[in-house]
């Protein structure tokens, strides 16, 4: 990894560690702590999903999801790990960079009051390959529509 890629993902950690310990002071300063811990739960959440990818996948697979995370947070997009049932005896950086490719070219619809726009990726192996499930809401909110991406 190169120190450039490195500085861009630390920086961002640092900034969001800052935000979530803004707003649970926020939360206890104004004398409601319920709901700082309910935002350190969530914080929390967050924080293992993206451990479990360091511990699970190969560096590589965990760094491209790390940075497309922070790209789709950055496109107004909630962008969470389903499955994560891959075999990392198999190249798995190929697929991801598919997948983020896939992201790229999805529209996101404008009219989304407060929401974020929720994408689940699911890393999964098939007897020829790892794939990536790319899976979204249904512009019109009946059901869900996905894309397969197998490399």
């Amino acid at each position: 990894m190169d120190y450039q890629r490195a500085v861009l993902l630390l920086r961002h950690q640092r900034h969001d560690y800052a935000n979530h310990l803004q707003v649970i002071k926020g939360y206890l300063e104004i004398n409601m702590p319920e709901k700082a811990l309910e935002y350190l739960n969530g914080a929390s959440r967050e924080l293992q999903e993206v451990s479990s990818w360091f511990n699970s996948l190969p560096e590589e697979a965990a760094v491209l999801l790390t940075e497309m995370q922070i790209w789709a947070h950055q496109q107004g997009i909630l962008l969470t790990i389903g499955k994560n049932e891959i075999d990392n005896g198999r190249p798995v950086a190929e697929t991801i960079m598919a997948a983020w490719e896939a992201l790229r070219n999805l529209k996101v619809p404008d009219s989304l009051p407060e929401e974020k726009f929720e994408v689940v990726l699911h890393l999964v192996t098939f007897p020829d390959g790892n794939a990536c499930i790319i899976e979204w809401p249904d512009v019109l909110g009946q059901g869900r529509r996905e894309i397969v991406i197998k490399r």
